[in-house]
């Protein structure tokens, strides 16, 4: 069983087109999972989905073989303990401290004392190479920092299964590397599962084990690195060169 899954997944923002039309996909358990597609293809809308920040009008959304967009109040929030999101803007706190931002979602989702709190939030600061940054505001950090810091308050709550927005969005080449570069490491690491939307197409094909394409709404195709270099998996192939298949 998929770890996480869109079932025939409907989605609209008010009045506006379905940006999802009968979407599926299926997430496995400890895999790196990049999808790709056009600007505007809902690759955004799918993570919030499959992250329970969002709730499709029609469809289901599957996480560890419970119905996310139908379970009850509690349930969704035991499920959400275990899943955890980077936005591609970030989404920090400007007036906030580096520490209070990342000791966040333990303050407001688990049950740990405030002594044990500050021990996880050094830690994971650490993790990312932001030792010594808690008492500095975000808007003191550089662009990659700042990415770094999302990133540990995202993985301060141990989750299984990550989601990631662009990670690289806004840095410089080898920046934005650098950054995948520590995502696969701490996957490696925690054995998690990770969801992400990347425009670094070369590195996110070294670091992926399936890419799947998302176009008109549903999911095209999928399928392993290898498979499309082979040239089996032609939409994804196109796309990953730039040209319309």
């Amino acid at each position: 069983m998929p770890l996480s899954a869109a079932e025939k997944v409907e989605f609209c923002y008010g009045k506006e087109l379905p940006i999802l039309r009968g979407l599926d996909l299926a997430v496995e358990a400890g895999e790196i999972l990049a999808v790709v597609g056009a600007t505007g293809s809902g690759k955004s809308t799918l993570l919030k989905l499959l992250s329970g920040l969002l709730v499709p009008q029609k469809g289901v959304v599957w996480y560890d073989g419970k119905p996310v967009n139908l379970a009850e109040r509690e349930e969704r929030i035991r499920l959400a303990r275990s899943r955890s999101m980077t936005f591609q803007l970030g989404g920090l706190f400007d007036s906030w401290t580096c520490a209070e931002n990342v000791e966040f979602p333990l303050r407001e989702l688990s049950e740990c004392s405030q002594t044990e709190r500050k021990k996880r939030v050094q830690r994971g600061l650490a993790e990312v190479g932001l030792a010594g940054v808690e008492k500095l505001s975000v808007t003191e950090l550089s662009g990659g920092m700042q990415k770094r810091l999302a990133l540990a308050r995202s993985l301060v709550l141990e989750p299984r299964c990550l989601f990631l927005d662009d990670p690289t969005a806004g840095l410089d080449p080898v920046t934005g590397r650098t950054i995948l570069d520590l995502i696969a490491s701490l996957r490696k690491e925690r054995d998690m599962t990770v969801v992400l939307v990347t425009s670094e197409i070369a590195r996110m094909l070294e670091m992926v084990d399936r890419v799947a394409l998302l176009t008109g709404g549903k999911i095209v195709e999928s399928g392993n690195p290898r498979e499309m270099n082979k040239g089996t998996l032609p939409l994804l192939k196109a796309f990953a060169e730039g040209r319309s298949a």
